[in-house]
């Protein structure tokens, strides 16, 4: 399986109303720095989500907290393919300080038509790439 890192320094805009320990919710905004590097390591258009004529919404996240992360310190956010169903992908994401995990979860998207948001197969591309486990079903 292809691993995808990215390193980022947690900056003040990242935390809570304290001012030193990260928003859980900036946490997706990190899982989505992984995934935008699978999708520019595919060559994937990120600036036409719509040239493929496909939408591709996240449906599901699943995420643990273990320790906290605080402005300063340097993350390493590295993602990797779980799973390919027939229209949606699942990856595994997992937040570094240094060498202790912080966070760990995953997040599934499924590709939609455009016209209709009816589901649709990953594109074969993707499924060759990524490397990932396959199963057939959404």
């Amino acid at each position: 399986m292809k691993e995808f890192i990215v390193r980022e320094p947690v900056s003040l805009l990242a935390t809570d109303v304290s001012g030193d320990i990260v928003n859980f919710t900036r946490v997706l905004q990190y899982l989505e720095m992984g995934e935008r590097e699978a999708l520019e390591d595919l060559r994937i258009n990120l600036g036409n989500p719509y040239s493929d004529g496909v939408l591709v919404p996240h449906v599901h996240v699943e995420l643990g907290y273990y320790c906290p992360l605080f402005v300063g310190q340097w993350v390493e956010i590295r993602t990797v393919c779980q799973r390919i169903g027939h229209s949606s992908l699942t990856w595994r994401h997992e937040i570094f300080r240094e060498e202790e995990c912080c966070v760990s979860g995953f997040t599934t998207s499924v590709w939609l038509e455009r016209q209709g948001g009816k589901p649709t197969r990953v594109p074969a591309a993707w499924r060759q790439y990524l490397g990932c486990r396959s199963n057939g079903r959404a």
